[in-house]
């Protein structure tokens, strides 16, 4: 779940780097916290949505899985989701 750490300013920057670290055909797994319910906008955790993750990843991959009702930390049940995602262009940059 580290990508509700990172400001979203910077989301664009780990969406690239994750491009640029897997071959075509690689797979990125990944628990998105989708509502820390966190009041303070300036720390995190940062709140994400699907439609941002299908933005953020979706020219470069194409979703395999989408878990939803996952095991997860006691106090995040229904908040967070597992994404199986391949990648399916060679490109990096943003």
């Amino acid at each position: 779940t580290c990508f509700c750490a990172i400001p979203p300013s910077r989301r664009v920057d780990y969406a690239a780097a994750a491009t640029a670290a897997l071959r075509t055909g690689g797979h990125l797994a990944a628990v998105f916290f989708t509502d820390p319910e966190n009041d303070d906008p300036t720390s995190p955790p940062f709140r994400c949505d699907e439609p941002e993750i299908d933005a953020l990843f979706g020219r470069h991959f194409a979703t395999v899985a989408t878990l939803t009702g996952i095991p997860t930390h006691p106090g995040r049940e229904n908040r967070e989701i597992w994404r199986i995602m391949r990648k399916t262009s060679r490109s990096g940059a943003r």
